[in-house]
């Protein structure tokens, strides 16, 4: 009796130990915290059952509930180049940051997307359906979607713009647009993704190319320099040139209204003289001969002699 009682003490002992146990086993292994920055995703059985907010939570321990963190604030990642790369000073591939443009050039973008997760339920349902290649594998699924939906927007919009709109003031209109396709492709996938913001780093042609681009901009940028030179001498001068054409048609018609009146004063007194000279043609023959004398003799110099009384002659010279 002894014997059966000890065991049955036992028993009930061990039995207590399990059921404290089981307890506190389920009790401390499923309480759990979130943090502000994250929001929590309770799986029941392998399927979804609650949402988490920031906070302390309940959940059945592994494995009847599993916990899925997902942050929500604004994530990072780079287009064109990696994070990793970029540290270890190695250039991107060709096939990572290069572009064609619309006039047939190439062009090295890169750029920083920034994201959030505003479904991370809908991302990991619909993300965890796709069979991504070993891009994916080595980017992970989230980054590798971004990736390929930003780069899509970027190949579609750069090859509608020429290489010197990318690489000047089209850099700002590129990012705008790419955003906006690129979330509509995230959308069309339904993954939960929202793009904040896509901000381009770095716009410019090849680093093989680079050099001879830079003369060709130089060369541009002096002809517009000489252009805007010699269109400011132009300005410049017009105003004068302008003043001086003036001055000059002034003269002109002065000139002329003189010489017009000139030469109605001379056909007048012509034909004045013409009346004159049909009245009596021997006068006008006389003094036509004395004006014409007058004025060759008012020339050069004159000599006349002069007779004395004593019938000699005395030469007398008479100048201008």
């Amino acid at each position: 009796m002894t014997q059966s009682r000890a065991l049955f003490l036992v028993g009930r002992c061990l039995g207590l130990a399990f059921w404290l146990g089981l307890i506190g086993y389920l009790v401390g292994g499923g309480v759990f915290t979130v943090a502000q920055s994250e929001i929590a995703l309770v799986y029941r059985c392998g399927a979804f059952s609650r949402l988490a907010a920031p906070g302390m939570h309940f959940a059945w321990p592994p494995p009847i509930e599993r916990i899925v963190r997902i942050p929500t604030e604004t994530l990072r990642m780079p287009v064109g180049f990696s994070f990793t790369d970029r540290v270890r000073n190695l250039l991107p591939t060709e096939t990572e940051s290069q572009w064609l443009t619309g006039d047939t050039n190439i062009v090295e973008l890169q750029a920083i997307v920034n994201y959030s997760l505003h479904d991370p339920r809908k991302s990991l349902a619909s993300l965890n359906e796709l069979e991504p290649g070993p891009t994916a594998a080595q980017l992970g699924l989230r980054s590798f979607v971004i990736r390929v939906a930003v780069e899509t927007a970027f190949s579609e919009l750069a090859s509608g713009m020429t290489i010197d709109e990318l690489i000047s003031g089209g850099k700002t209109q590129l990012q705008l647009d790419a955003l906006t396709r690129a979330q509509a492709l995230l959308d069309r996938l339904d993954s939960g993704i929202l793009l904040t913001q896509i901000n381009i780093t770095d716009a410019n042609p090849p680093v093989a190319a680079r050099e001879a681009f830079t003369d060709v901009q130089s060369a541009k940028a002096e002809r517009e320099r000489r252009i805007s030179e010699a269109d400011g001498e132009r300005r410049k001068a017009l105003p004068d040139a302008q003043a001086e054409a003036e001055r000059q048609m002034q003269n002109a018609v002065k000139y002329a209204s003189e010489t017009l009146s000139e030469a109605n004063g001379e056909a007048k007194r012509f034909t004045t003289l013409l009346e004159e000279v049909a009245k009596n043609r021997d006068l006008a023959k006389h003094r036509m001969w004395l004006d014409a004398m007058a004025r060759i003799l008012a020339k050069g110099e004159k000599v006349f002699y002069e007779p004395t009384a004593d019938g000699s002659s005395v030469r007398v010279w008479l100048e201008k």
